[in-house]
């Protein structure tokens, strides 16, 4: 498949889509959360995406070599990140002990030490479903179209009937996961039954329409009627679409391309400048919790970019971002 420029481009949005859900705390804002949901829908389909091609690319290559490499791509990273996080929560016990703080025992391996990291862990057992399920649908010469349609009906199932499913809270991280799943359903289901080369997402114009339409609307809903997983998920396979189908114009914007392959270091980074805005807002600042919240979400995003970039610069930290 072709480099498709906008789908970097996209990154850069879903990551800041991701940075917007966790700097908003004021009351009035909160429903506005729900604009940057769209984004985990999108980096799952995405993955799972990228995951098939290249077990097209190269379909002798085993489950061994392919774990090991995902390991050391998202959970060698998600190690050191966590020991940052757990670093900031020592120092928020010293300059806020009366603030909540968490520290984690066992769910560490599913969660991290920070609640936005669960979703490594979730993208490492989805890359590996993934997979095996692609390489069983090469090697399989009869088809397996009845098993994507299962797939499908599985995640219409959670997404509307079983949003809320009681067991998964006994861990917010698995909680997540489990509201993440119907976008890795569907998008297995997806690729499998339309293939994985660009000739097969491209859309006529009025279907172009329609996909904004329907993921504009989407997320008009999950303003209105925050916390619905159908919504979310509708978003971001909405968003997907119009990013495979995006016009050839945007490869003119260079810089929002690089940005895009910082994401992974932005969505790793940006959380400790949250947490470290909050503690300088709350004890030297008194602003209208609004401006707290706009300020938070400009001032991580920018950070996060920064730190990524300069991580990014050198092949010893590379790793750690991209």
């Amino acid at each position: 498949m072709q480099r498709n420029y906008a789908i970097d481009q996209a990154r850069f949005l879903a990551a800041a889509g991701v940075v917007w859900i966790h700097s908003l705390r004021s009351e009035s804002l909160q429903p506005l959360k729900e604009v940057g949901r769209f984004a985990v829908p999108f980096f799952v389909i995405l993955t799972i995406l990228l995951t098939m091609q290249g077990v097209d690319r190269a379909p002798r290559r085993s489950l061994k070599e392919f774990i090991t490499q995902k390991f050391q791509r998202l959970y060698l990273p998600m190690i050191l990140w966590s020991v940052a996080y757990l670093l900031l929560k020592c120092m928020k016990i010293i300059l806020q002990p009366n603030a909540p703080n968490d520290f984690p025992g066992i769910s560490f391996l599913w969660g991290g030490t920070a609640y936005h990291l669960w979703f490594i862990p979730f993208m490492f057992a989805v890359c590996i479903a993934t997979f095996m399920f692609r390489k069983m649908t090469l090697q399989t010469s009869g088809s397996i179209r009845g098993i994507s349609w299962l797939l499908v009906i599985t995640a219409f199932v959670i997404a509307f009937a079983l949003p809320e499913f009681p067991l998964v809270h006994l861990d917010p991280g698995l909680e997540w996961m489990w509201r993440a799943t119907p976008s890795a359903l569907l998008g297995i289901a997806l690729f499998n039954c339309s293939g994985t080369h660009a000739s097969a997402f491209q859309l006529s114009p009025k279907m172009c329409v329609l996909a904004c339409i329907t993921g504009g609307l989407a997320l008009l809903l999950s303003i209105l009627e925050p916390d619905q997983l159908a919504l979310q998920t509708i978003a971001g396979l909405m968003f997907f679409a119009m990013i495979l189908n995006a016009p050839s114009q945007l490869e003119s914007c260079n810089w929002l391309t690089q940005l895009g392959r910082l994401s992974m270091g932005i969505y790793f980074s940006h959380l400790l400048l949250v947490k470290v805005g909050e503690i300088v807002f709350n004890r030297f600042f008194l602003l209208h919790p609004e401006a707290t919240d706009l300020l938070l979400f400009t001032g991580s995003l920018l950070g996060s970019i920064a730190i990524a970039y300069l991580l990014f610069r050198s092949e010893k930290t590379k790793w750690l971002v991209a």
